[in-house]
């Protein structure tokens, strides 16, 4: 009996952990051949892929570029066009001085703004030319 165990507590140790012994194994040189095959096919299908992408990212972004161009004209043009309408409403009230000829050469009617219609009459701008 000894008497100098009573008074120690007694601890549980757990086990030391040890890593097992890595074991080789062993691959056969076609099979490895075939693995490598297959992952370097896999690795240019993910590279085409990836061209894919960033081809297509490429031509939105073209996209993206034409439609931001055709917006900036489109507000120009909008812009023009409320200038030259306010422009003219708030002008003299004279017409403009270029005048268009009508290809037809015949009148068919005209109604004013005030509602007022005329029945078409001929009109003929060359005086040596038949009416039709």
């Amino acid at each position: 009996f000894n008497q100098g165990q009573l008074h120690r507590p007694q601890v549980n140790q757990a086990p030391v952990y040890q890593a097992p012994i890595p074991q080789t194994q062993r691959v056969s040189q076609p099979d490895f051949e075939s693995y490598v095959k297959a992952n370097d096919a896999i690795l240019r299908n993910m590279q085409s892929q990836g061209q894919s992408t960033q081809n297509q990212f490429q031509n939105i972004q073209n996209q993206n570029q034409n439609l931001q161009n055709q917006m900036a004209t489109l507000t120009e043009m909008m812009s023009k066009l409320i200038s030259a309408n306010t422009a003219s409403s708030s002008g003299s009230g004279t017409l403009p001085g270029n005048t268009v000829t009508n290809p037809k050469e015949d009148l068919k009617g005209i109604t004013t703004r005030s509602g007022v219609a005329y029945p078409g009459i001929k009109v003929l701008l060359r005086p040596n030319k038949e009416p039709r």
